[in-house]
């Protein structure tokens, strides 16, 4: 695993500074502690930063084909690099080392970018044509690795984190009021933008390749598939899933470094530690985290599942956070970041770095698999709306309203379900999903809260592509549509940017089993409603690997990831959140209106409205400017790894 980045400038006479590229490489040291390299060639320059999983020794980067006509950087694995060596090493190639970086320059040595199809792994990539002046990137199909590029009049810039491409120097650090928009709505800046203008993100299964400033191609290798013709039977799609989702894990055990997993108390990563068990893996290692507040802790599931597999289990006990911590997330996060699980996903991915290399996550299940709350709450929408008027607005409303009213607990958080459909079912389907995706400012909030800075609301284009993908009947019925929608958008942009930048920090690397892209393609012909059998989420997959798991595990309702915020904002996160919310610094940008943050505050406080997800994300807006726009990008400010050697290849 590795962080890469890159300067090829337009003018052959313009040559790239070492100094620039000793900046992004330094901005890039957590990504890979462990030894760092750098091609540098009159107006072309690239480096990395390399964290030791495959052949320690003999896997430093850049690394050249074998003809020494093109040079890789690259971050990731490719699963498959040693059939595909082999098939190389037919065709008459030498191999210096059994990594998979020389592996990967030497197929686009031998096939060009159709290489790319037959890599089976998550990457992002860059290959430059030392012959041609060409440079390529890549990145993988369904964007588990990321990579940012940008041009301007002197040059193209790239590199696996956005902050990387600003340490260079050559580019205008000017915040895009369009991507802020967008995040005090929706939580999290969407591909292609990022936070920064100018600056775009490669989009998964997305290739470019640049011939000079006025030729610069976008191309699609790969797509996620619509749902397909449904050629097996219902028994027979359960044993596939069960056998390719085994034969992913399986792929992800290899390596040269100690591997764990991470356990919440879901069917996801316990499906993963059954099945890695099942394959002859002896007492993993595994991982939880969990809080004192009994209403969002899953610890004592996932003792349930390490305890019958016989796992090392390891767990902790997430504090209300310091503000060191919330700094630090803000510099990793890159951009404005409002998911509330990137607390205790950094308390996770720390206390598992202190043992494994590599650990592996049960993402990606809830979008191939129909998991999230919004789904069976559709169709109780869908339900409420098909009664009579009269029915509805005499009869069931009012007595849902009283039955949550009256409930406490588990019974509570069901009635909520309920109740969140009914309010739900007098939009149409689509503006009911962009209303629910709101995670932090619906748009008549954003509205009245944007400040001077932001006070045109933009026409927000990339919704314009969501309502295609909702309306577009080739991909099946309205939910399969959402199921897409949330695997080509919030997947990448949120779910796995969270879990790439915040294991990163660490030094560690997560692979991500159910993106395998062969489990991708065959969750595409498996009927939708044996994926949401009625009410009933993941149905598929629990029948799976139900010999595995008991049924009385797998029926319990996930509780997902999030932190209790909504009391640590009543009490210790008051004081600094309302100390930030009073900075003149934050008063000064006018992104948001003077005097909202504390009004949200004062009013959380009391207990009758919780704000805490409005508070987490205007904290979070304003701690990433302070990181990544009021100071120079530097290294990490906790760096907590070994120093590193140092390789250059030099033409």
């Amino acid at each position: 695993m590795c962080g890469i980045a890159g300067i090829w400038h337009w003018d052959s006479n313009d040559r790239v500074d070492a100094e620039a590229l000793a900046r992004m490489g330094a901005a890039l040291w957590h990504r890979g502690p462990d030894s760092g390299g750098r091609f540098l060639e009159g107006s072309f320059g690239m480096t990395m930063r390399r964290l030791q999983v495959i052949d320690p020794e003999g896997g430093e980067q850049p690394v050249p084909s074998e003809d020494f006509r093109r040079v890789a950087v690259y971050n990731g694995e490719v699963y498959n690099h040693r059939v595909l060596q082999r098939e190389l090493a037919d065709r008459g190639y030498n191999f210096r080392s059994s990594c998979d970086t020389e592996v990967v320059v030497n197929a686009f040595a031998e096939w060009g970018s159709a290489a790319l199809e037959r890599f089976n792994g998550m990457f992002a990539l860059a290959v430059w044509d030392r012959e041609r002046k060409r440079l390529m990137l890549a990145r993988d199909r369904m964007g588990i690795k990321p990579l940012y590029w940008t041009r301007n009049e002197r040059g193209l810039y790239f590199a696996s984190e956005l902050k990387a491409l600003l340490a260079c120097g050559e580019i205008e650090r000017q915040v895009d009021p369009e991507a802020l928009q967008i995040y005090l709505e929706y939580g999290h800046v969407p591909s292609p933008k990022s936070a920064i203008k100018g600056v775009r993100k490669v989009a998964p299964g997305e290739r470019i390749d640049a011939i000079d400033c006025k030729q610069v191609y976008r191309t699609r290798y790969w797509n996620f598939p619509s749902p397909a013709p449904i050629t097996f039977r219902r028994a027979d799609a359960i044993e596939r899933v069960h056998r390719s989702l085994r034969a992913s894990v399986v792929r992800r055990l290899r390596a040269d470094v100690p591997v764990g997993f991470f356990l919440s108390g879901g069917v996801d990563s316990a499906a993963l530690v059954a099945l890695a068990c099942e394959s002859g893996l002896e007492r993993p290692r595994t991982f939880t985290i969990g809080f004192q507040e009994s209403r969002w802790d899953e610890r004592e599931r996932a003792r349930y599942i390490a305890k019958r597999f016989q796992t090392r289990h390891q767990e902790m006990v997430v504090e209300p956070a310091s503000t060191e911590t919330l700094e630090h997330i803000a510099w990793h996060l890159d951009e404005p970041f409002a998911d509330t699980s990137a607390l205790p996903t950094w308390h996770l991915c720390r206390m598992a770095s202190e043992h494994v290399t590599v650990a592996l996550s049960g993402d990606g299940s809830d979008e191939l698999f129909a998991g999230y709350d919004h789904f069976p709450v559709h169709k109780l929408s869908e339900m409420y709306r098909r009664l009579p008027r009269i029915v509805r607005q005499l009869g069931v409303r009012p007595a849902a309203r009283l039955a949550w009213r009256m409930s406490s607990g588990s019974r509570r958080s069901q009635m909520g379900r309920v109740l969140r459909a009914i309010e739900a079912a007098e939009l149409p389907a689509t503006a009911r999903y962009l209303l629910k995706s709101a995670v932090v400012f619906p748009t008549a909030w954003r509205t009245h809260i944007a400040g001077p800075a932001l006070a045109d609301p933009p026409a927000l284009p990339w919704e314009a592509r969501w309502r295609q993908i909702l309306g577009d009947a080739s991909r099946g019925e309205f939910l399969e549509r959402v199921s897409a929608l949330n695997a080509m958008t919030t997947l990448p942009d949120r779910m796995l940017t969270k879990i790439d930048r915040l294991s990163m920090a660490q030094a560690l690397e997560v692979r991500v089993p159910y993106l395998d892209h062969h489990f991708v393609e065959l969750t595409s012909r498996i009927a939708f409603g044996d994926k949401l059998k009625g009410l009933k989420p993941k149905w598929i997959l629990k029948r799976a690997i139900q010999d595995l798991v008991p049924k009385s595990f797998t029926k319990a309702r996930k509780k997902g990831f999030v932190p209790p915020l909504e009391a640590w904002f009543q009490s210790d996160l008051f004081d600094f959140a309302r100390e930030v919310f009073h900075d003149p610094r934050t008063r000064g940008r006018g992104w948001v209106r003077s005097g909202v943050g504390g009004q949200l505050l004062d009013e959380h406080r009391t207990g009758r409205v919780d704000h805490s997800q409005r508070i987490w994300g205007l904290l979070m807006l304003e701690l990433w400017a302070r990181q990544l726009i009021d100071q120079p990008v530097d290294r990490a400010p906790a760096a907590h790894r070994p120093a590193p050697r140092a390789s250059v290849l030099e033409s």
